[in-house]
């Protein structure tokens, strides 16, 4: 799946990789060395905001969690 994110202002996206007083320096790269945004975090930001919006809809939190996990998979 090809997809296309424009950004408003500058971003980061970290690899995680590093510890210390360097946490989170390493931006992830591809293998020319250009900054992309994984697909991986791309699903995490999606389903982090469809759980918000889960919580505040209706009042059957529980079935709205359920969908969510129906589309993007069990948390766990």
């Amino acid at each position: 799946m090809k997809y296309t994110i424009t950004f408003h202002s500058d971003w980061f996206c970290s690899s995680g990789l590093d510890a210390g007083a360097n946490a989170d320096v390493t931006t992830v790269k591809d293998r020319k060395g250009l900054p992309y945004f994984p697909g991986k975090t791309l699903k995490g930001l999606l389903r982090e905001k469809a759980c918000e919006l889960a919580s505040l809809v209706g009042d059957n939190q529980e079935g709205n969690m359920a969908e969510v996990d129906k589309i993007f998979g069990s948390a766990s």
